[in-house]
């Protein structure tokens, strides 16, 4: 994989280190940003990341879906061009990653708090992962206020499930 990646220019290498780090399918104009090529911030499609985005393809290592996002076609080549690179590129393409991804709504909080701890922002990490670990929460007790109902553990699912205000106090969520 490494010997594929050097024999490519410059950009389609940039293009390859930012799908690594995104580490999902992405669209043109996110991978632009992430790679950091000239033009990768326009709004349109930009000659400089699509020749760099079209010669990563041609490559055989990205692939590309019908909806027009590129991603690894086997992670395992994703992981070998992520470790190649230097840890300063690495974490100026995560914090570039961090950067376009906190614009999509709603937030993938998640992968927000990852690019954050590898960019080495710890303080944004830290927002983002209490983020994620409210949002992960909410969906299991959403979760097991469902499977409450039919199961076993509806004395469980009463309590968890009812508002603050009204649900029956326990000795844990007192003290």
């Amino acid at each position: 994989v490494t010997e594929r990646v050097a024999r490519l220019g410059t950009g389609a290498q940039r293009v390859l280190l930012a799908a690594a780090v995104l580490a999902e399918p992405a669209d043109e104009r996110t991978v632009g940003v992430v790679s950091g090529l000239p033009g990768g911030e326009c709004p349109a499609a930009h000659p400089v990341v699509e020749s760099a985005v079209a010669e990563a393809v041609r490559s055989g290592l990205l692939v590309e879906d019908d909806a027009g996002r590129v991603a690894f076609r086997h992670s395992l080549a994703a992981r070998a061009v992520y470790d190649q690179a230097p840890a300063p590129e690495r974490r100026a393409a995560h914090r570039r990653a961090a950067v376009a991804l906190e614009k999509a709504r709603p937030r993938p909080v998640g992968r927000l708090a990852r690019h954050f701890r590898q960019a080495g922002e710890i303080a944004r990490w830290r927002e983002y992962a209490e983020q994620a670990a409210d949002v992960a929460l909410a969906a299991l007790s959403a979760a097991s206020c469902r499977a409450g109902r039919r199961g076993s553990h509806a004395a469980v699912s009463q309590r968890s499930c009812a508002p603050p205000s009204t649900r029956p106090s326990t000795v844990s969520e007192s003290e």
